[in-house]
């Protein structure tokens, strides 16, 4: 399992008035936007290298090019005017780059990483970098730093800068709230939307093929590795395992954004088989649940290097497992690109409900609890509705 500290979020009131400006200020932006952007020179291009400052170019505003670097500070004196009109309208800013499924070898180097295995932080990293070097012009340009917010979204299919002015209300700009207040706090899905179709597919395909293992008990095994061998000992079986992974794989392909969960898991047992427990050197009583954790991580991890020969990547799979879970089975199932992303269940909507409570505490700042054991997602989007108190 994957055990995560607790943080505190903090979340800022906004009213009527500070929607309506952030509103304003963000079809303010995306009109300027059409007609204008950001240049960064490319972390493969001659003229980076060949610059003075090497692969650092890659995220300066002041492009090697003249009439783009021209360009660009047009750009974001634009974006500073827009913003300096709304002075109390945070700005996010917000970097991403396309989809790859390997980083640019000068850029690899750079940073000294994998320019496949560690491909999302690399692109990151560049995504972030160009992002903070807007916020620097920016600042440079006469708007505040805590009004800026820093983001970057690598891999997400475009390579810009985005600019988006936020309804966040600055400190002591609305009224405090009441201890026991009604709130909801949702998961904005949109940004998502891929995980609802990937799911239906994957669930569809999945309900008529499955990968079927070797039974760690049964006689005449080989060896105990036999039992999450995805080449089953019979020739149908293995046949359909085969059929299973590539059409699990296929489907994925079509889904460059999403990752999959492949989750192993082992029927109930009070006892391990015993050539399973001799294999890992453990009591077949005492030690039955490490012996099937490790029966169901092994099963999960044999099918996803499955996937992986397939062609899927590996930093796109994420592998769970339980021994002794009730069935057994290995599930595959679609999530956000953002590691550990939430499954989406019930009808597909543009909002899905987490948890409802009261507040506690009263004023400018309050606690929204949520139960224990329950957690958040980096990169995902939420919102807290409040009631009109």
């Amino acid at each position: 399992g994957v055990i995560r500290a607790a943080r505190r979020i903090e979340l800022y009131l906004t009213g009527d008035d500070q929607r309506s400006k952030a509103d304003a200020a963000r079809r303010e932006v995306l009109s300027f936007m059409e007609d204008n952007d950001v240049f960064f020179g490319g972390a493969a291009e001659r003229s980076v290298r060949e610059s003075t400052l090497g692969i650092a170019q890659s995220w300066n505003i002041n492009h090697t090019d003249a009439e783009k670097r021209t360009q660009n500070w047009k750009t974001i004196e634009g974006i500073a005017d827009i913003m300096n009109r709304y002075p109390d309208i945070p700005c996010e800013v917000l970097g991403t780059t396309t989809s790859a499924k390997a980083a640019p070898a000068p850029l690899a180097d750079y940073f000294g990483l994998d320019r496949t295995r560690d491909v999302r932080d690399i692109m990151y990293r560049l995504s972030r970098s160009r992002a903070e070097a807007c916020q620097a012009a920016l600042i440079e340009r006469g708007v505040p730093a805590e009004r800026l917010q820093v983001r970057a979204e690598p891999l997400t299919g475009e390579t810009k800068v985005d600019f988006v002015p936020k309804a966040n209300s600055p400190s002591g700009a609305v009224a405090g709230l009441p201890e026991g207040l009604p709130f909801r706090l949702l998961h904005v899905r949109s940004a998502d939307s891929g995980v609802g179709e990937a799911l239906r597919q994957i669930g569809a395909f999945t309900a008529e093929n499955e990968v079927i293992f070797n039974g760690a008990g049964e006689d005449g095994l080989p060896r105990a590795e036999q039992a999450w061998d995805v080449a089953h000992l019979d020739a149908h079986t293995r046949a359909s395992n085969k059929r299973t992974l590539a059409g699990v794989a296929k489907i994925m392909s079509d889904f460059p954004s999403m990752c999959l969960e492949v989750h192993g898991e082992t029927g109930a047992a009070s006892i391990a088989p015993t050539a399973l427990a001799a294999h890992f050197g453990l009591d077949r009583t005492a030690g039955v649940q490490e012996c099937m954790d490790r029966l169901a991580e092994h099963r999960a991890r044999a099918c996803a290097e499955a996937l992986v020969g397939l062609g899927l990547s590996a930093e796109r799979l994420i592998i769970t497992f339980r021994g002794r879970g009730g069935s057994t089975e290995v599930r595959f199932t679609p999530r956000s690109i953002s590691p550990y992303g939430p499954t989406p269940a019930g009808d597909w909507g543009e909002y899905a409900l987490v948890y409802q409570g009261r507040t506690q505490t009263a004023g400018e700042r309050v606690l929204c609890p949520l139960p224990e054991g329950s957690a958040l997602f980096v990169d995902e989007s939420y919102v807290l509705e409040m009631a009109n108190p």
